[in-house]
């Protein structure tokens, strides 16, 4: 059994973390001395996982760890801090980057639940700002074929869908090459190659020529087709009209090709590539900037080429329902766009969860793993054919008769009795993209449920006859979801206490700016989304399960804990095969594929306990 050895200069945080541990059924030891800590853990080697505090009087966390890798420690590790995870996320870059040498973070305060899911997740590290780059001046000159790069050079394409009604809007084109084992070629290396070799701009034009080729028979009149152009050959002027003009000439509308110019060089501020740009998109052709918020994708990019639109990385985008600096640096790119007139594109969505998210801050297009990975020529052709929209659960929650959102707001109920607060308060949320709806007192408002849905009530708490307590109370129990924040000037410690008990989720004191209230708002709405939809996971997944025999439940729960087949046979005296027959049964019944999708079916089901 894997034992865990934990790093921190507080003896109850420590304590604490042992007691967690032992629940889950880990042995635990804590140590306050770096020298002990280090010993331990490399005499234990690859049957230890550590817990290091960043934050230590006196102690660093990072040369501690750094002091692991130089003894070539073969376990997990995994990072801990009280500085927030903007702190913790800047730990794990600055000790290993996308190599995945750090296996996970633990913000404080955490509970027993943060802790399981940290130790049993799979400790890989998403992508960083802080990439190795493929070849450097110091690595020797790699020996390849450019010959046989470009006769096997081929396009993949990545879906891209709406927000909202989440059909097929485009396809992002990435290079792709078949090495003669038959393994692929990453993009970044293929790029790395070409460029060594001088033959980038060669290879955008087949790749291009290759992708509109596809498009010809199955890109729809309302889909586009996004090619990736370096800043370099986005400069190459003639190429740029030759990529025209085969689109074109192919039967491709402008408003259905996109430049996409990547952040990996800045983008010369020449005048001729200005007046190309800009030329391009008095035709029709989109251009957007992607990989925005890294690299050379930058502001000054932003305000100095019309761009179209603006693709966020997914550095951000997978990170924000976690890190708070993200999730505003996603909300800034979206609003930036929006008051731009650009459309914008989240990249990296892997979950329903960020989707959901991003489909409440006005996103107008998303594109990751949770749509699909990159396709090849057929594949994309079968996607095509066969794809339905996932179906929006924010939307069939809110039904035929919601009204209407502004664009990238929320439909918002204003209870106040004082006609100065409530015209304000309209004024204000109104210019900011919220759909406002006035209400002079409880019971007003309380009759309008029965016909009306509201992303969000604000709620005045002293008000005459029925005061914000008591309409709090009488909400019906199918607007329970509705996040509602009580709008006061005698805010205090009992007041929070009582209306948080009735279901309230935020209290704003009067009087506070419009920008605060504002991001009070679309925090919470938000994250009750994410918990709704959280909740209908679990409600569905407990579903599935009810399906099973009492023995092909014993037999599911064992398998999720992670439990071999001849372990669970063990536990259970059971035969091996007997063992394989009913997990044969539990996959087809819970319509699952292996163990670890069984295993999160059933993390799924557990949330609302």
């Amino acid at each position: 059994m894997t034992s865990l050895l934990i790093l921190d200069d507080d003896p109850d945080c420590g304590a604490l973390i042992a007691k967690f541990a032992a629940r889950l059924g880990k042995s635990a030891a804590y140590f306050s001395d770096p020298t002990a800590f280090v010993a331990a853990a490399i005499a234990g080697g690859r049957d230890v996982d550590v817990i290091v505090d960043m934050q230590m009087p006196r102690l660093d966390g990072i040369d501690v760890i750094e002091q692991l890798f130089e003894k070539n420690f073969d376990g997990r590790i995994f990072l801990m801090s009280g500085g927030g995870r903007s702190m913790l996320e800047a730990g794990r870059r600055v000790l290993g980057g996308s190599e995945g040498l750090i296996s996970g973070v633990l913000p404080k305060p955490f509970g027993q639940n943060d802790l399981k899911r940290l130790l049993e997740g799979e400790g890989k590290v998403r992508p960083t700002l802080w990439e190795t780059p493929v070849f450097s001046k110091a690595d020797p000159e790699p020996q390849f074929d450019v010959d046989s790069l470009f006769e096997n050079l081929c396009p993949a394409f990545q879906p891209k869908i709406a927000a909202g009604s989440r059909r097929i809007v485009g396809y992002e084109v990435l290079a792709r090459l078949d090495k003669a084992d038959g393994s692929a070629l990453g993009a970044e290396e293929l790029l790395g190659r070409l460029k060594m070799a001088g033959r980038s701009d060669d290879a955008t034009w087949q790749l291009s020529r290759k992708a509109i080729d596809w498009s010809i028979e199955n890109l729809a009149s309302d889909q586009s087709l996004a090619i990736n152009f370096e800043p370099d050959t986005i400069s190459n002027i003639d190429l740029v009209d030759q990529v025209c003009a085969y689109a074109l000439d192919s039967g491709l509308e402008p408003e259905q090709f996109v430049f996409e110019i990547t952040e990996h060089q800045n983008l010369p501020r020449r005048l001729d590539i200005l007046r190309k740009i800009t030329k391009l998109r008095t035709k029709g052709f989109g251009v957007a900037i992607d990989d925005f918020g890294v690299g050379f994708s930058s502001l000054q990019q932003l305000s100095s080429f019309p761009f179209s639109e603006i693709k966020i990385d997914r550095e951000f985008v997978s990170r924000m329902l976690e890190d708070p600096i993200a999730l505003s640096v996603v909300r800034a790119a979206i609003q930036m766009g929006s008051s731009a007139g650009m459309s914008c594109t989240a990249e990296g969505v892997e979950d329903e969860e960020t989707a959901l998210a991003l489909e409440a801050m006005g996103c107008s297009a998303l594109q990751g793993f949770w749509v699909s990975k990159p396709l090849m020529s057929e594949e994309a052709s079968a996607f095509a054919m066969s794809y339905q929209p996932p179906a929006n659960v924010c939307e069939a929650e809110q039904g035929d008769g919601g009204p209407d959102k502004a664009a990238g707001g929320y439909h918002v109920a204003i209870v106040d009795d004082e006609a100065a607060v409530r015209q304000t308060l309209v004024r204000g949320l109104s210019r900011l993209g919220f759909s406002c709806r006035p209400f002079c007192s409880g019971k007003d408002f309380l009759e309008s449920l029965e016909s009306e849905h509201f992303d969000c009530c604000l709620l005045d708490f002293r008000m005459p006859q029925i005061d914000g307590l008591d309409t709090l109370k009488a909400i019906p129990s199918n607007h329970r979801g509705m996040p509602v924040l009580i709008f006061t000037s005698h805010a205090d410690l009992k007041l929070a206490v009582d209306v948080m008990s009735e279901g309230a989720v935020d209290l704003i004191e009067k009087p506070s700016t419009m920008k605060a209230i504002a991001e009070r708002i679309n925090e919470r709405v938000i994250a009750s989304r994410g918990l709704r939809f959280k909740l209908r996971l679990a409600t569905e997944s407990k579903k599935s399960l009810e399906n099973l025999t009492p023995r092909e439940r014993e037999v599911a729960a064992l398998t999720a804990e992670g439990k071999s087949s001849k372990e669970v046979a063990l536990v259970l005296g059971l035969s091996h095969r007997t063992v394989e027959v009913h997990r044969a049964n539990i996959l087809k019944k819970t319509n699952t594929r292996n163990a670890t999708e069984l295993t999160r079916l059933y993390e799924q089901a557990s949330f609302s306990d």
